[in-house]
């Protein structure tokens, strides 16, 4: 238990039920503005890696090529 100034002592059953209260008061449309944020945050995270794969796999060609190159 934590105690503060004055005689007011905050316990974990209070803090669990102040968590639970202040998520029950989302309005729909903050959660539907919530979920596009994280559709797009998928979308831009799949181009992101897609572009890194891709670069990779370049990489991984020309050093096959130069390997190839070296060899005749």
């Amino acid at each position: 238990m934590l105690t503060g100034k004055g005689s007011q002592t905050f316990s974990k059953d209070e803090t669990t039920m102040s968590i639970l209260d202040s998520i029950s008061d989302l309005s729909p449309s903050s959660i539907a503005i919530r979920r596009s944020i994280r559709i797009f945050a998928r979308g831009f995270f799949r181009v992101i890696n897609n572009v890194v794969a891709t670069m990779i796999a370049q990489r991984e060609y020309q050093a096959n090529l130069a390997i190839l190159r070296s060899l005749t």
